[in-house]
């Protein structure tokens, strides 16, 4: 669920897959010692990262496996996403389809639910709905297709009663364009550009 912000970190640089890949598993790998737990992290930041450049989500899955291949371990998340692709592809009930890719409490299966989901929905809501209504680790789903639909319909395709009431929404737009455009601070406080703003947002050493 973390990861985005890797995939934002490199929004628009469809070839710095390796490193959104590579930096999805460091980050994982400060909770998660399984090789499902950190890889399939670093699949879903390949499969958001595509997203946020405007590439298919099954061109992301492509990179994902590809990424994937090199890695030892990486057997359960392929299988996971093979799975996903392939029920999202048919016509069963997405109840029964998210039962057979498992409950979500292990990585490989949320990521498969997570792919499934974003391909089936017709728009934001249906994707969130289908994640977050079954009976298994939904609140991790609801996040992971609320983030990949979220990077492809943008804020306008969120249902404004669901964002009404959202807690520091102010402070979460603030922070998410902040990720997104790190790279053109100027953080030398010599500089006559330098942005003082960001240095008041974030204190710190």
């Amino acid at each position: 669920m973390r990861v985005a912000p890797v995939a934002m970190m490199f929004a628009g640089q469809p070839d710095e897959t390796r490193e959104v890949f590579h930096l999805g598993m460091e980050t994982a790998w400060l909770t998660h010692g399984h090789p499902s737990g950190f890889l399939s992290a670093a699949a879903f930041a390949v499969i958001l990262h595509a997203v946020l450049c405007n590439e298919p989500l099954v061109e992301g899955i492509d990179r994902a496996r590809q990424c994937l291949s090199h890695e030892e371990g990486h057997e359960e998340c392929v299988a996971a996403l093979d799975k996903a692709v392939s029920l999202a592809g048919g016509d069963l009930a997405h109840e029964a389809a998210i039962g057979q890719l498992g409950e979500a409490w292990v990585g490989e299966e949320a990521l498969g639910i997570a792919v499934y989901c974003t391909l089936k929905a017709s728009n934001f809501q249906h994707g969130v709905l289908m994640a977050i209504n079954h009976d298994g680790d939904s609140d991790t789903t609801g996040s992971l297709v609320g983030q990949l639909l979220g990077a492809f319909y943008g804020e306008a395709g969120i249902p404004e009663r669901w964002l009404t009431p959202l807690e520091i929404r102010d402070t979460i737009m603030q922070l998410a364009s902040d990720i997104e455009q790190h790279w053109r601070w100027n953080l030398d406080f010599m500089s006559d550009s330098y942005d003082a703003g960001v240095v008041e947002r974030y204190p710190g050493g």
